[in-house]
């Protein structure tokens, strides 16, 4: 049996928005994941061994499949799933309402819209994932979703 020791890190997904995408009162966040990526390359020695390593194109990544809802009918959910489906490239402003969340201060900004893609599971429910990408060194202007 596993043992856990020390207090655990606990949030829930239901306090990141995308504005212009995805807000708590269109859609309900069901999971989402967090990293951060580099690119290495690796320098040989005349043995082909590597002797150094360059990191690059550091960046930030967030993958978030939500539920679009509407409080009043079905019409409005649908209109709501459609609208959380940027073009790939849009900029958007990723938010955490949690308060004094560690995610707030690490993961929240300006991204870049990956893709945004349709889904269903398996008992018929309509799914939003959404793919966004955010490189350290890259200054994500927030504008209109397109």
């Amino acid at each position: 049996m596993a043992e856990l020791r020390g207090t655990p890190v606990v949030y829930a997904a239901n306090n990141i928005t995308i504005t212009s995408v995805v807000a708590l009162t269109t859609g309900k966040n069901l999971s989402m994941d967090f990293g951060r990526e580099a690119d290495f390359n690796g320098f040989n020695d005349d043995q082909g061994d590597i002797m150094a390593e360059a990191i690059t194109n550091k960046r930030k990544t967030l993958s978030l499949r939500v539920v679009p809802f509407d409080a009043t009918n079905r019409a409005g959910a649908v209109t709501n799933m459609y609208a959380m489906l940027p073009a790939p490239g849009a900029a958007a402003v990723v938010g955490d309402t949690e308060s004094g969340s560690i995610i707030d201060n690490l993961f929240s900004g300006n991204y870049s819209v990956r893709s945004a893609k349709l889904g269903r599971t398996s008992e018929g429910i309509a799914t939003v994932d959404l793919e966004l990408l955010q490189y350290e060194h890259v200054d994500i202007t927030a504008g209109p979703i397109t």
